[in-house]
């Protein structure tokens, strides 16, 4: 009996460890389906050329934990207009767990409109995203994203999203700069 159960656990453990490859707190599906949709619906991803597909670097961009300062006792304003500008502080603490729950630092597959692209550096034309990470009721997603298409000619900044309908609506740009 212990050795079909031993058995159920190795050959089923992968599809499970999948079902939450990016974040202990977050569905895949989740993450996956919005960043699908900002890909086909934003218009801040149209600075590329018609293409069939959109390039995403395969490396996740890391969050600056500094940006979540004022859980801890920070007092450095810059550090935390992000989070003070859309979440309450109970959806602070949530989001902060989010950053601490993230499991990889790599895409895989699941994106729509998406070619992950493996680069040991900058790569033109090439998009840049963090995890998204959402509110407490879902509602509101936060995303650092950046775009390089070549020298002084580029974007970043840390996008809000409010949920609306079946997709998002764009509210602002923090800490945004263009080239």
């Amino acid at each position: 009996m212990r050795i079909t159960i031993l058995f159920f656990l190795l050959l089923f453990s992968p599809a499970l460890s999948r079902a939450q490859r990016y974040n202990t707190l977050i569905p895949d599906s989740q993450i996956t389906s919005f960043i699908s949709w900002m890909v086909v619906n934003d218009s801040r991803n149209d600075e590329e050329p018609e293409i069939v597909a959109k390039f995403l670097s395969v490396h996740i961009t890391s969050w600056k934990e500094s940006l979540f300062s004022t859980i801890d006792g920070g007092s450095n304003y810059s550090n935390r207009v992000l989070l003070d500008t859309v979440f309450p502080l109970i959806d602070k603490v949530n989001v902060y767990q989010q950053l601490k729950a993230a499991k990889d630092s790599l895409w895989h597959d699941g994106f729509e409109h998406i070619r992950l692209v493996k680069n040991a550096g900058i790569r033109l034309n090439t998009y840049y995203y963090s995890l998204p990470l959402f509110s407490l009721d879902r509602n509101y997603v936060v995303i650092h994203k950046s775009y390089y298409c070549g020298e002084l000619c580029g974007y970043f900044g840390y996008y809000i999203y409010r949920r609306k309908g079946e997709g998002w609506e764009y509210i602002g740009c923090v800490g945004c700069g263009l080239s």
